[in-house]
């Protein structure tokens, strides 16, 4: 699978499970965090679904932004969960850092 799709499919998923654990925990206002990231992954996600920069910019951003915070969650306190959101945060940070460095879409990779 190329960078564009997969980071694509990363952000949904990750977006889908933040809104999920955010609604499980009862929209508790301390979890705001959780439900916008959410939110801002499914754009992303669906950004990265078109043609351009702006998806893969955003890509950078958002879960650049989410990574810090859950890597300073978990510096305090260590949650299993947390630890998947940030990997995936790095994952798609470095897949959408390729796609920028060549312009907006990915190499062939032969």
């Amino acid at each position: 699978m190329s960078p564009r799709p997969l980071a694509s499919l990363l952000m949904f998923a990750t977006g889908a499970a933040h809104l999920l654990q955010y609604a499980l925990q009862g929209f508790a206002e301390a979890d705001a965090g959780l439900g916008l990231f959410g939110a801002l992954y499914l754009v992303t996600g669906a950004l990265l679904r078109t043609k351009g920069k702006l998806g893969p910019l955003l890509g950078i951003v958002f879960p650049a932004l989410g990574g810090l915070g859950g890597a300073a969650a978990l510096a305090s306190s260590f949650d299993p969960v947390m630890l998947g959101y940030v990997a995936v945060d790095v994952a798609v940070v470095v897949l959408c850092i390729r796609l920028l460095w060549a312009g907006g879409e990915a190499p062939d990779s032969t």
